[in-house]
């Protein structure tokens, strides 16, 4: 018996229950519908739930269980990436990786393979903590602990805005003032995320600062530090200041060439305070080959 929205048929999910007794794959398989990936794979990737848990292995199913099948899970280039060549630096509390453009920072709802967290760990062959998350499209300078003590405390730092965090984006406008800009987002799960300039109890305050601005040949370069750290926080704010960034369609932004799977947004400095390890930390992400070839994209 299946359950099907609009919506889920537009993203190939199905939720449905098994009419007899019956093994999962071989009821996912009667359900897979021209979709191209078959019920192992789906499996594998983490794609299927039975009674609102995410299942991974064969099991028996019987007419009393609820199943949500993701037929067409989003999926992510991680195959061809050499994680260690991305690790800037490492100690016994945190890892800090350059990560690459179009990879999520952790699982998806549909996929718990091809993310940071997931193949990171398979790398270096140790557990790792997320701290904070950088969106799909953008790339730079991100923390994994590597214990659930650091956890606590960069999570902590990040919250008390101990952990100064420095990005650089690029836009073909230069319509954005130095200084401190505050908007207030509508709290949704949904993007892209809408900005209003009062707060009420539907908001999150959003606020960065633009430290520096600089002319491109095309465009702007602005160097923003982040206070606060909302999801699209920046591509949001930007895009409302009539300047989105290069790349990031979603929020208006100028289509570019570079890479299909990235914006011109990328976390470019970070500084950890002496109160989180006991010792200062500060990394800046240099990067020539990517903006020389920007530089060559837009000139």
């Amino acid at each position: 018996m299946n359950m099907q929205s609009v919506r889920g048929f537009e993203y190939g999910v199905i939720h449905c229950r098994p009419e007899q007794d019956i093994n999962l794959v071989s009821f996912i398989e009667k359900q897979l519908g021209g979709f191209s990936l078959s019920a192992q794979e789906l499996l594998n990737l983490g794609s299927v739930y039975v009674n609102h848990n995410r299942i991974t292995e064969e099991m028996n199913l019987s007419n009393s269980d609820y199943v949500r099948i993701h037929r067409k899970p989003r999926r992510f280039a991680t195959e061809n990436i050499h994680w260690s060549e991305r690790i800037v630096f490492e100690n016994e509390n945190f890892l800090m990786l350059n990560k690459p453009a179009g990879i999520p920072c952790h699982p998806t709802v549909d996929n718990i393979e091809e993310n940071i967290l997931t193949c990171l760990k398979k790398s270096v062959a140790q557990n790792l903590f997320v701290t904070h998350r950088l969106d799909v499209p953008t790339q730079g300078l991100l923390i994994m602990a590597k214990n659930k003590e650091s956890q606590t405390r960069i999570n902590f730092a990040f919250s008390q805005r101990q952990i100064k965090k420095k990005y650089q984006a690029w836009s073909s406008s230069d319509s954005v003032n130095l200084g401190l800009h505050e908007h207030h987002m509508i709290k949704s799960p949904r993007a892209p995320k809408i900005l209003v300039n009062q707060a009420n109890e539907n908001t999150d305050v959003c606020q960065l600062i633009i430290r520096n601005s600089s002319p491109l040949e095309n465009g702007q370069e602005y160097e923003i530090e982040l206070l606060t750290g909302r999801t699209h926080q920046i591509r949001a704010q930007m895009s409302t200041m009539g300047a989105a960034i290069l790349g990031d369609t979603l929020y208006g932004g100028a289509t570019w060439d570079m890479d299909p799977n990235a914006i011109a947004l990328w976390s470019w400095q970070l500084e950890i305070p002496q109160e989180v390890f006991g010792e200062a930390y500060a990394f800046t992400l240099k990067d020539p080959k990517l903006k020389n070839t920007l530089a060559s994209r837009h000139s």
